[in-house]
C-alpha cells in the first residue's frame, strides 16, 4: 500500500539531495515518505 506515494516522496526526496537541500526534502513532505526515504 502507498506504492505510488513511496515512489513519488523517493523521486522528489532524490532530486531535492541532489541539489544539497536533504534536509528540506523532509520538511515539505509527509514525514512517513520524507524518513522513509531519508
Amino acid at each position: 500500500a502507498g506504492v505510488l506515494t513511496a515512489a513519488g516522496g523517493y523521486v522528489v526526496g532524490s532530486l531535492r539531495a541532489r541539489r544539497g537541500g536533504a534536509a528540506f526534502s523532509v520538511a515539505p513532505l509527509a514525514p512517513a515518505e520524507g524518513g522513509a526515504h531519508g
